[in-house]
């Protein structure tokens, strides 16, 4: 997630007149492009590594998503995806259409993770609002990359 971060970053530099004086313009595409690329290997791997710890160990990923602090990594891969997205190099052409298509996809996985997030920790009779931590936090920053994208 910090390449993706910092894809966005450099992607919102090369649009915007803060440092466009001071740093010249293929350096920036240079770094949103290559963050952009070690952002989509990272997740591509880790989530070849996931798939096998699925085959393998499949009741330790159950008691992963049982977990009431574990649970909210679920929420990773669509806030990866979504900043993928916001974070296209200039030179991968996507047609609208099909950022309409990722976005709706992106859209109903972040309903249903902060549905099932939510309703466990707001209706649960050993959770109260001192439980509310950081890792709450990853499901509601996919709703900000949404609005962004």
């Amino acid at each position: 997630m910090g390449f993706g971060g910092h894809s966005i970053m450099w992607g919102n530099i090369m649009i915007s007149n803060f440092l466009q004086d001071g740093v010249a313009y293929s350096t920036m595409e240079v770094m949103n492009t290559t963050c952009w690329w070690l952002t989509l290997i990272t997740a591509s791997i880790i989530g070849i590594c996931y798939v096998y710890k699925i085959c393998t160990s499949f009741g330790l990923v159950k008691a992963e998503w049982m977990s009431e602090t574990r649970v909210h990594f679920n929420n990773c891969p669509n806030l990866i995806f979504l900043m993928l997205l916001i974070s296209l190099p200039n030179h991968i052409d996507v047609k609208p259409r099909n950022l309409r298509i990722m976005w709706g996809i992106a859209f109903v996985y972040q309903t249903i993770m902060t549905y099932y997030i939510y309703k466990a920790w707001m209706f649960s009779p050993t959770r109260n609002i001192t439980e509310a931590k950081p890792q709450f936090l990853l499901s509601t920053t996919g709703w900000f990359l949404l609005a962004t994208l």
